[in-house]
């Protein structure tokens, strides 16, 4: 079993090296590719909504990033305090574990909830003690996603949970760990695209979630798409 721990956690290291050498070079060449997209846009008015819907982007996914970060890191030392006082051991290696997962929606929250019920089976001799830590981390999570993503990010990044959880599940088969991780960024980026042309509205309605706020909802405006 330790064989096989160490060769998944090998295959997932290998694979977030690869996904951070591509992110590097994404960013570096971030003003290029604009450029590039401006310079093969045809008309004035392309062009000036190539580079609205590149700064809605950058924007957009910057701010979801950013938030999205303080909130896990808010979540995990939640998690961590709260094994700590239910006398789970590791409980800062648990809680550093809880950050990570929660860029995972969904998927995240039940492979966190999975591993502590065995790490608690195999601590605690009585299963309701061994219960404890799993509750902590399922309640913390309940909070977190009800409550305070919600309130974080407000109605304008608020997604289809249906289209997350298929959008994750995809990502995940395709590329593993860090597709589901990309799995968001990416459905906000093609948000953003839909709120800009009016050809992919429908396709932004069945993104949208429940209350989420109007197209058009933005800085910049929708554009139409010519």
């Amino acid at each position: 079993m330790l064989e096989r721990l160490f060769v998944s956690l090998r295959d997932v290291g290998t694979q977030l090296a690869v996904t951070f050498v591509l992110l590097f070079f994404l960013l570096a060449s971030g003003e290029m590719m604009k450029e590039k997209l401006v310079r093969v846009s045809p008309r004035f008015r392309d062009k000036k909504r190539t580079v609205a819907i590149w700064r809605q982007v950058e924007r957009e996914v910057s701010n979801y990033l950013f938030s999205i970060t303080l909130i896990n890191i808010g979540f995990g030392f939640v998690v961590g305090a709260g094994l700590y006082l239910v006398g789970m051991p590791n409980a800062v290696l648990w809680g550093a574990m809880a950050i990570l997962l929660n860029y995972i929606p969904y998927l995240g929250a039940l492979i966190g909830i999975a591993i502590l019920a065995v790490i608690g089976v195999v601590t605690f001799d009585e299963l309701s003690y061994a219960a404890l830590g799993p509750a902590v981390y399922a309640t913390a999570n309940i909070i977190e996603s009800q409550f305070v993503t919600p309130g974080i990010l407000g109605r304008r990044l608020t997604m289809n949970p249906v289209i997350i959880f298929l959008a994750v599940a995809f990502w995940a088969w395709i590329w593993g760990v860090p597709g589901a991780l990309m799995a968001v960024p990416i459905l906000v980026v093609v948000k953003v695209l839909c709120d800009h042309i009016d050809s992919l509205a429908g396709l932004g309605e069945a993104l949208s979630g429940r209350g989420s706020a109007p197209r058009g909802d933005n800085n910049t405006g929708p554009v139409e798409a010519s």
